[in-house]
């Protein structure tokens, strides 16, 4: 954030944060990380008490340098702290893939018109139609560290933002998809970047899915033939749309249920069929994280009505997410160490991670002993540990049952 070479690459304008001010590139980027505040005013003091400084600025001036601070600093810079902590600690393997885990989320904006013209609206039950923002989002499930994400209007749909971020994989990855992302031309797309995947599957999905649902096999393979509209997808994707070669994997949920996996890998031998209910469920990390982005992180707390604010807002979100994420990660050997020889394993607390990385926030920017900040800050972490639990579930409910007993819904 202090590299001269860095803060060129990514102003909109070269005179943008050349002169030494109060303001500069570096304490505007941590005004952003330091997390959601209800002023401009409040914020900036804030972060100058925090790194303790007296500087005293107007809000006027914070509004100014806000406007002219680009939101794809804060891109790179998560893209930099993930491929940091990659180069110091490699990833975790499945049959040796990384597991990485595509799933969206819908974040709601301030009630503004040229953010709903931006962005799109979403109606609700009050038939209020709010702007509203869509961020998919690719994760590393074993360490649990976001690697990348794309921000784009409520319209453009999850498939759409998958197929983008797609080309951020690599061929030792196994991306894990939830029943909204699959379709001919994304499988072809994975086909055409030799990238494996995983993928479950609406019980209709296609008629040869439901004559394996009605078969009741453990598994098949198929070949899926694209239609007209499945054929111009691929090429608008620019990738081959001949026929696709799927293994169909039946996953039994108990008590009648059942979920149907699509894949990539067909060797029976390597990858057997009992493998894939542990795989899939590890996909479940993703919704954690969702969880700590909206509710711990307060990504949808705005302080701003604006398009660029909002982008920089969310950004500086998941980049903080990251950190603490990568905090978590490097933390988790150490913990493990500890708990050697108890019947259960253990892992950090996410959430008490995430609290005591906010906490230590401006004394891990301090120029005056910042690496024993740090290593403070890891060993805190690594006092708060929960017991993994294998096998607990928690059925999802639905909003829209009556709870009052013996009324009908």
């Amino acid at each position: 954030m202090s590299d001269p070479t860095f803060i060129r690459e990514h102003c909109y304008h070269p005179r943008d944060f050349s002169r030494q001010r109060s303001l500069t590139f570096k304490r505007m980027a941590l005004f952003f990380l330091s997390g959601a505040v209800p002023s401009l005013q409040f914020g900036i003091d804030k972060l100058f008490r925090g790194l303790g400084e007296e500087t005293r600025v107007t809000k006027q001036a914070v509004s100014k340098a806000c406007q002219k601070f680009p939101y794809e600093a804060l891109v790179s810079l998560q893209q930099q702290a993930v491929n940091t902590f990659h180069a110091v600690q490699a990833p975790r393997r499945w049959m040796g893939y990384r597991l990485v885990a595509v799933d969206g989320t819908k974040i709601r904006l301030p009630l503004n018109d040229d953010l709903a013209d931006e962005f799109g609206t979403q109606g609700n039950q009050t038939k209020t139609r709010r702007p509203m923002a869509l961020l998919v989002s690719h994760q590393d499930v074993l360490t649990r560290v976001p690697l990348s994400c794309e921000l784009s209007p409520v319209y453009m749909g999850e498939r759409f933002l998958a197929e983008r971020l797609l080309s951020g994989l690599r061929t030792d990855d196994l991306a894990i998809y939830d029943r909204g992302f699959p379709s001919f031309a994304l499988f072809a797309a994975h086909r055409h970047a030799q990238v494996a995947f995983c993928a479950r599957l609406t019980l209709n999905f296609t008629t040869q899915v439901t004559q394996f649902v009605a078969s009741g096999d453990t598994e098949t393979v198929i070949q899926w033939t694209p239609s007209a509209a499945m054929r111009s997808d691929c090429a608008a994707l620019e990738v081959c749309d001949q026929p696709l070669t799927l293994r169909l994997i039946r996953i039994d949920l108990g008590k009648g249920h059942i979920e149907i996996l699509a894949t990539s890998l067909l060797d029976t031998k390597t990858y057997p069929a009992h493998l894939f209910k542990s795989l899939y469920a590890e996909r479940w990390g993703v919704e954690e994280s969702y969880k700590a982005f909206k509710t711990w992180l307060q990504v949808e707390r705005f302080r701003t009505h604006s398009r660029l604010g909002v982008y920089q807002e969310i950004y500086a979100r998941f980049l903080t997410l990251t950190l603490a994420a990568i905090s978590a990660a490097l933390s988790q050997p150490v913990a493990t160490l500890r708990t050697t020889g108890r019947s259960r394993e253990y892992r950090i607390n996410f959430r008490a991670t995430l609290l005591k990385f906010r906490d230590r926030f401006f004394s891990l920017w301090s120029a005056d002993n910042s690496e024993k900040s740090i290593l403070d800050l890891f060993q805190w972490i690594i006092q708060d540990q929960e017991m993994i639990r294998p096998g607990r579930s928690n059925p999802r409910k639905s909003r829209y049952i009556n709870p009052l007993p013996g009324v009908m819904a």
